[in-house]
């Protein structure tokens, strides 16, 4: 089976939250083997201030367990 490439550009600017608001950016990657999950996120404030931020590298996996634990508790 052919490994597919997918690229694409969207010109998009981050949008900041109403005031008192937080917002949380999240995005993740997979190896191209399929054997490792990258997961990783921001936190920042309505003026845009970044608050903290998180990563995680696991094994696709333990990755699929929590997505489906996540799915099953709502």
């Amino acid at each position: 089976m052919d490994h597919l490439a997918c690229s694409s550009k969207t010109e998009q600017r981050w949008q900041c939250p109403d005031s008192s608001w937080v917002k949380i950016n999240i995005d993740g990657s997979v190896s191209k083997n399929n054997t490792k999950v990258a997961i990783g996120g921001v936190v920042r404030n309505s003026d845009g201030e970044w608050l903290m931020g998180f990563n995680m590298v696991t094994g696709w996996m333990r990755y699929s367990r929590l997505k489906h634990e996540r799915l099953l508790k709502g």
